[in-house]
């Protein structure tokens, strides 16, 4: 286990720097070091014959560390009352209301790109296709595109 050895001390002044910039805990970082040592003595000898013992612990360590994170995600607890009882219509046409506020903020050409759409005074059902685009649902069927080579 002398490459084991080696290993470390050539490289735990910067595993260990590495980890404590990660995780902002020195203690963590620390033990997450500890633990890593420890994975890679539990290699025995197939510690040696990995040819970038570096690049297998760095690897280790941010699979570790990804661990570490995902365990300490922090969850809270959403109120009861948050998702209502709002029919999907209602949502729709609080938005419909919004829109023409929305569409006044727009600069003039993604006003004059909506107009182009939607005459002003035109009702929805009644929307236009711009020029050379079909409305959707009227597309035929045809052969798929050919993919072009990788």
């Amino acid at each position: 286990m002398n490459c084991l050895m080696t290993a470390r001390h050539a490289n735990e002044g910067e595993l260990r720097g590495w980890l404590r910039h990660r995780p902002g805990n020195p203690v963590d970082a620390e033990d997450m070091l500890q633990d890593l040592f420890i994975k890679a003595m539990r290699q025995g000898e197939r510690f040696c014959a990995i040819g970038n013992a570096r690049a297998w612990l760095f690897e280790v360590a941010r699979n570790a560390l990804a661990d570490r994170l995902r365990r300490k995600r922090e969850m809270i607890e959403l109120p009861a009352d948050l998702a209502g009882d709002a029919d999907e219509a209602d949502v729709v046409d609080s938005l419909v209301a919004c829109l023409p506020r929305v569409l006044s903020e727009l600069s003039p050409r993604g006003s004059r790109g909506h107009h182009a759409v939607r005459p002003p005074g035109t009702p929805a059902g009644r929307i236009r296709a711009p020029q050379g685009v079909e409305p959707a649902g009227s597309e035929v069927p045809g052969p798929a595109r050919p993919q072009a080579a990788a």
